[in-house]
């Protein structure tokens, strides 16, 4: 088994002062010339609906990590509902009446 590295992507950008944005993780082995997503300790991560892992053949010149991160997103997107963004806090702008 190959080590199991991590890679962090930007979901949501700051929109204003006292907001961090928002960040996800991923993990991800690569053996030989496929990367392959997995949990913290190394368990491939699959897709709900086809059961399916999460991995890709790299080709010559790819760089694991990139694409890593690309991957990461792309989970995060497919883990998203309809509501994406729900239960960020709203943040008004101070009105001055």
């Amino acid at each position: 088994m190959s080590e199991v590295q991590s890679v962090i992507v930007v979901t949501a950008k700051p929109t204003g002062p006292g907001d961090p944005g928002q960040c996800e993780e991923g993990f991800y082995t690569v053996t030989g010339q496929q990367l392959t997503m997995t949990d913290r300790e190394g368990r491939p991560l699959r897709e709900d609906n086809t059961g399916r892992r999460y991995e890709i053949k790299l080709l010559r010149g790819d760089d694991p990590k990139q694409e890593a991160k690309r991957m990461t997103l792309r989970i995060h997107q497919a883990n998203q509902n309809e509501m994406a963004g729900f239960h960020r806090p709203i943040r008004y702008r101070n009105f001055a009446y």
